[in-house]
């Protein structure tokens, strides 16, 4: 734990060593920090996610270096589906604590797989669909939008509640269950999830009951069927019911032989003449529906071959987009955010401003470029001045050169380039750079101190 005034390593007592200060408020802070922290894991480890994100949120709140607690931050925003609320905590942990941090590993784990990403942004693009169409009354859209996204990422808890929402407004209440309990299993305790199984459990108590009393007004009405049996009574009998009874047999059998059995052949001949022509019906429509399926299983098959080669061209352009710098735009503007220029601009430079072929990616870079590059390359100038003064000559030019990607137009850094390669005897790269600032800066105080250098030089 290091002192909030002078940065020096604390020790057990309530008072700075080393500038006197009173860091008891402070420990107390730092302790609090840890207490939501250690709640927030504790949650976390019982799929409390919920309630784990508010415990590491309040922790944040009171120590923003907690790097402990952002990175199981953007741990648990990465199980629930949120892959650019985890990518944004663990930027801004890397920048905390840039070394020996998880979160630099956290990062390369998605930055050096372009397929991942591109999967999160699909899963961003389709909630974000979904939620429009719930706006303008398209449900059923939505729900095959939110079907796609679920399929990306089973554990996306948003998602999934809102398909659970959809299910239950379109009555499909066994659906609903399906898709709140795959989130329940994510974050055991989400209390909107909790809410919307709630509402799903009353729905099916009320069917289980309605069925209850179905089953029971069956049973009442089969014990009204049956009276209680008399006694039982052992009654004798003659031999004319017997002769009567053998009667009836025969005089009923061929009765059946006369005149049933002739017509139940006749209607099984002509039941199986029937069933002969409806399967010669139902083989002809197979053949028609599998010459059909045929051919569209060709033209799916062209498809797939269609969008296999668009999503090789896709991983291809995002290889070169992360290659050419996509994550470092990224990255300098996090650093921004966090009012951090130097940084930003830094990162910044390294992109390669030609490759950035989206428009967004473009407008972000201008807008970065014209904030932090003036105000740095003024910085790199002053930095590379002392260093010249200094008579290092080869780390002055290395700040003259950054300053000069970040504003060409710095003739302060030109002219020093020029003096910096003049000392340090490589007179035709100094000539050169004197009469870039000739050409360039005419009109300037530098461009006549430019030439009467080239004259001294013999130019």
């Amino acid at each position: 734990m290091q002192c909030p005034y002078c940065k020096a390593t604390l020790t057990a007592g309530d008072t700075c060593e080393k500038c006197g200060s009173d860091v008891k408020l402070f420990k107390k802070l730092y302790s609090i920090s840890n207490r939501c922290y250690n709640e927030g894991l504790e949650k976390a480890k019982a799929r409390d996610l919920s309630g784990a994100v508010i415990s590491l949120q309040n922790s944040l709140k009171i120590n923003k270096k907690n790097t402990e607690a952002r990175n199981l931050l953007g741990l648990i925003y990465s199980e629930m589906g949120e892959t650019v609320d985890a990518l944004s905590e663990w930027i801004i942990s890397s920048h905390f604590e840039p070394d020996n941090n998880l979160a630099s590993e956290y990062l390369s784990f998605f930055q050096n797989n372009p397929t991942r990403l591109d999967a999160a942004g699909q899963v961003i693009k389709k909630y974000n669909a979904s939620l429009k169409l719930v706006k303008s009354g398209n449900y059923d859209l939505a729900i095959i939008q939110l079907k796609k996204l679920i399929s990306l990422n089973p554990k996306h808890v948003k998602g999934l509640q809102l398909l659970g929402l959809l299910n239950i407004k379109a009555g499909n209440i066994s659906q609903a269950k399906k898709y709140l309990k795959m989130a329940l299993k994510v974050d055991k305790m989400n209390p909107l999830a909790m809410l919307y199984m709630a509402e799903v459990k009353g729905k099916s108590q009320g069917e289980d009951v309605t069925e209850d009393n179905d089953a029971n007004k069956l049973v009442l009405n089969a014990r009204e069927s049956f009276a209680p049996m008399n006694a039982y009574r052992d009654n004798k009998h003659g031999i004319l019911p017997w002769i009567s009874l053998l009667a009836g047999i025969v005089l009923g059998m061929a009765f059946f032989m006369i005149a049933i059995v002739p017509g139940i052949r006749a209607k099984s001949v002509s039941n199986k003449n029937t069933e002969i022509v409806s399967l010669n019906e139902t083989m002809a429509k197979t053949n028609a529906e599998f010459d059909s399926i045929k051919s569209e299983n060709a033209e799916l098959k062209k498809k797939v071959e269609t969008l296999e080669t668009k999503n090789k061209q896709l991983s291809e352009t995002t290889k070169k987009n992360e290659n050419n710098g996509f994550g470092a735009l990224v990255e300098a503007a996090a650093y921004y955010t966090m009012d951090d220029k130097a940084k930003s601009a830094d990162t910044l430079v390294k992109v390669d401003k030609s490759t950035l072929k989206d428009k967004n990616m473009l407008n972000l870079y201008n807008q970065l470029s014209v904030k932090v590059f003036a105000e740095q390359s003024a910085r790199l100038y002053q930095e590379g001045y002392t260093q010249y003064s200094r008579g290092k000559y080869k780390e002055a030019l290395k700040a003259f050169e950054t300053s000069l990607k970040m504003n060409p137009e710095n003739v302060d850094s030109m002219y020093f380039t020029a003096r910096s390669y003049d000392r340090s005897g490589d007179k035709t790269k100094a000539i050169e750079w004197y009469n870039k600032i000739v050409e360039k800066h005419g009109d300037t105080q530098r461009a006549v101190e430019a030439k009467r250098m080239l004259t001294l030089l013999g130019e």
